[in-house]
Formats: structure tokens, C-alpha cells, sequence
């Protein structure tokens, strides 16, 4: 396992134990069992870093000649929970649509404001905040999670709260909403996939997907498939199309398999939306994996060996990946063969990529959005917001980050 892998996991595990055995147990039992659970893994990376101690140093940015004006500021305000958002690796995402932004801090306040910063309206959901923002722009509908399990939506109008649904695990990632079947999905961290009704949040139904025995925090944002069928990602390697309305299974497909001896080695969590693009399906998985799938024909296009915990860019005849080490690669997204790989940013912990114009964009834990240019991979400019960004989201012509300590900032181009 390369070095940066197992940091990450020792960053994350404490974590990841106690959040799965946080219903049934009091909080000094859950420590003391995560930190057992712990002393294997860490005995082994001391044995492992006795043979070189040297910590990865993110690489130092170089000055850019001649940078490209090609982002401009449309709006930056802080909403807040920063405190909490420091501890906890895991990413919130605004919601916008075209006039208003919807947000939702770490420390519960969800709030609707316009482009210019004037704050529509703000509700404290009185938890911690771990899933959102998804919002329905049909029913004006903005839906979020927390850490005590429940889905909470609320009207994007006033702010009041629609409805609350409990669920047996927590869910860390954004919630997928279908107007047309009236479903807010949701991926638990328990495994189990759950469809609500979007009016009064009943529960509809579920779908229970394996669980490893050891797996990264956090859970892939569900993703519409097409009018009838919803994508999830598991953390046993496959992706699960679903039917909207009831939940049945329509296929799968593993896109990770697990690798090594230990139980460490072995995850093969799928944490970011596999990418659907002309019937032909990438994803990406932390075990080290890229894979590209035709759906038509139900077989490989081409794999290579990238761990990745983000979603692959995929844009006119490319995949781009980012990956555990910070380096950036472009394939042929027919053939897999690599067409460029940049290396400036390593150790940086990117985000996953977005396509702006002509540009490829991707942010760091310094808070800096690069843009590089998708024929070369050439660094051509930077823009910069505040905290580190685990995420980015383009809407329309617009590009929307929500950094670790809440700040949010909007670019246009």
C-alpha cells in the first residue's frame, strides 16, 4: 500500500469506527473500541514508516507566466460551521438555481440567499449537518441530512420545515431527487440505499448493498440514471441501478476489485458517482481502479490502476482523473490510453474535476482553483477562495465551491 494511502487511512478511521457503531453504543465505548481497532493499523505503519519517515509536503505552487483571465467573482460569503468542518473530512455542496443559493452549514443552519449575497431566509435544523444540499427546483424542495440519521426537507421558499424521515444510519453525502417519481434517494452509511416520498419523506423503499468489513468515511452521491433508474455506488466495488419507483434492482456492475491480504488493502470503496456519458459508464474506486463500461454491450472498455476517491471528468474524447497522489490524468476515454499526466499539484489533495469552457478545473487544500488547459494539462491559471475544497460543481456557466470552512464562493465565465 503506497504511503499516502495508509495516511489517509489513519486520518480517517477512528472516525469511520465510531460512526458505524455510534447507534448502539455509548461514546467512551465507541472510542475505546475504534482505538483498538486502530493499534494493528498503526503498528503496522510504524513498522512501515521506520523505513522512511519523511512526511509528503504538498508541492509549492510556481508563479505563472502570462495567466489566463478566464473565472470571475460572482459571490463570496462565509455561512459559518468552520469549527466543526475542520474535523470532519467530509464535503457539503450548495445547491443553486439560477438565482439563489442554497446552503447548509457543519453546525445546522441551512439558509437560502441571492447571487449578491442577501440572505432569503436561514433554519436551524438543531444537529450537525453531514449530507447536502439537493435541492428540487419543481417542488422547491431543499433536502439535507444530519448526524443523528435524519432527512429533513425543507421549502426552499420560506425555509419552514416540510418533514423529517429517521433512518437507521447516517448519511454523509448529498440526497438525489426525482420530480418525476417524487423520490428524494439517499446512500446511508450502513450500505442500504433508501427511496422517500418527496412530499411527506415515508419511506418508500430500500435496498441493502454488501458491507466490507473495513471502508473509507463517506458514501457516493446517488445520480439520476435516466427518468427511471438511479445509480448508486457501493463501498463492495459494484454500482447498483435502481428502479425510482420501487427500488428493485435493475443491474450491476463491479467497477473495483479488492487487492492485497489485509483487510486495509482490500477496500474497494466506490465514494464518488460513477460518470454516465453516452451509454458508457467511468468510474473510479480507492482500491485503484479506473474503469469504463459499455452498457450496451455489458462489458469493458478499458481499465488501469488509479485510486481515486473523486469523480472522473469526462469531456469530449477524454476521462481525467485525479488521484490519491495529487497527479492528474488525462485518457482516451475510448481506448484508455494516457494522453497527458500533470504532477505540479501532488500531495495537494485535489478535488475531482470540472470542465469550464476550454479549461479543465480542479481545487486543493489551500483553497486554490487551477485551471489547465484539457489538450496539454498545462497549468494556465488560478483563482482562490478561502479553507480547503473537497469539491466542485459547475451549474450553467457558473463555478460553485463550498470550502472546509464554510465559505462559499461563485465564479462565472
Amino acid at each position: 500500500m503506497e504511503k499516502s494511502q495508509f495516511m489517509i487511512i489513519e486520518q480517517l478511521m477512528i472516525d469511520k469506527l465510531a460512526l458505524k457503531v455510534s447507534e448502539t453504543m455509548s461514546n467512551n465505548t465507541i472510542k475505546n473500541l475504534a482505538l483498538m481497532s486502530l493499534i494493528p493499523l498503526v503498528l503496522a505503519g510504524c513498522s512501515y514508516f521506520q523505513q522512511d519517515s519523511k512526511v509528503n509536503k504538498p508541492n509549492k505552487l510556481t508563479t505563472l507566466n502570462e495567466p489566463i483571465d478566464v473565472l470571475e467573482t460572482v459571490l463570496e460569503v462565509d455561512i459559518g460551521g468552520g469549527r466543526v468542518a475542520k474535523k470532519d473530512p467530509l464535503k457539503l455542496e450548495p445547491a443553486f438555481d439560477g438565482r439563489s443559493v442554497y446552503s447548509a452549514s457543519r453546525s445546522g443552519e441551512v439558509n437560502a440567499m441571492k447571487l449578491n449575497a442577501t440572505k432569503l431566509w436561514e433554519t436551524d435544523v438543531k444537529d450537525e449537518i453531514t449530507g447536502g444540499v439537493a435541492y428540487d427546483a419543481i417542488s422547491q424542495t431543499v433536502v439535507i441530512s444530519t448526524h443523528e440519521g435524519k432527512i429533513v426537507a425543507l421549502s426552499g421558499q420560506t425555509g419552514n420545515i416540510k418533514w423529517q424521515q429517521q433512518l437507521a444510519s447516517t448519511v454523509l453525502s448529498p440526497a438525489v431527487i426525482s420530480p418525476d417519481y417524487r423520490r428524494v434517494m439517499v446512500s446511508a452509511n450502513n450500505g442500504v440505499f433508501y427511496g422517500l416520498n418527496l412530499q411527506t419523506g415515508q419511506l418508500v423503499w430500500q435496498f441493502a448493498s454488501p458491507i466490507p468489513k473495513m471502508s473509507i468515511r463517506g458514501s457516493a452521491k446517488p445520480k439520476l440514471l435516466n427518468n427511471d433508474a438511479v445509480l448508486f455506488s457501493g463501498a463492495d466495488g459494484r454500482v447498483y441501478a435502481l428502479n425510482i419507483d420501487t427500488g428493485s434492482p435493475l443491474w450491476s456492475h463491479r467497477v473495483a476489485e479488492a487487492t492485497g491480504i489485509g483487510e486495509v488493502d482490500r477496500m474497494m470503496d466506490l465514494d464518488s458517482p460513477a460518470v454516465l456519458d453516452s451509454g458508457q459508464l467511468y468510474s473510479t474506486s480507492y482500491s485503484g481502479q479506473l474503469v469504463a463500461i459499455d452498457l450496451a454491450k455489458h462489458e469493458s472498455m478499458f481499465f488501469d490502476k488509479v485510486a481515486s476517491l473523486h469523480q472522473p471528468l469526462v469531456t469530449g474524447n477524454l476521462v481525467v482523473v485525479t488521484d490519491l497522489q495529487g497527479n492528474i490524468v488525462a485518457y482516451n476515454r475510448q481506448t484508455g490510453e494516457k494522453q497527458w499526466k500533470n504532477t505540479e499539484l501532488k500531495f495537494r489533495k485535489l478535488t475531482n474535476p470540472v470542465e469550464i469552457s476550454n479549461y479543465i478545473a480542479i481545487g486543493d487544500v489551500d483553497g486554490v482553483v487551477h485551471l489547465l488547459d484539457e489538450t496539454s494539462g498545462k497549468i494556465v491559471s488560478r483563482v482562490k477562495t478561502d479553507g480547503a475544497l473537497n469539491h466542485l460543481k459547475v451549474i450553467g456557466n457558473k463555478l460553485i465551491t463550498q470550502s472546509s470552512t464554510g465559505h462559499i464562493a461563485i465564479w462565472q465565465w
